[in-house]
């Protein structure tokens, strides 16, 4: 688990550090877009989990 952790915060930091003053208008538009995607993703995923949470906690009330 610590690999997966460490892999996903070395994807993060590599984009953070990535030089893109040679990419073209198109390029950074197309990463923009799947960045979105990617964004969008996890706020899908993050909105199942709470529901999930939420009906779990309700049964324990």
């Amino acid at each position: 688990m610590d690999d997966e952790v460490k892999k996903k915060v070395s994807l993060i930091d590599e984009l953070m550090i990535e030089d893109i003053t040679s990419l073209s208008i198109n390029e950074l538009e197309d990463n923009i877009s799947n960045l979105e995607k990617i964004i969008d993703k996890y706020s899908k995923k993050i909105e199942e989990k709470k529901i999930s949470q939420d009906k779990a906690e309700s049964i324990f009330k």
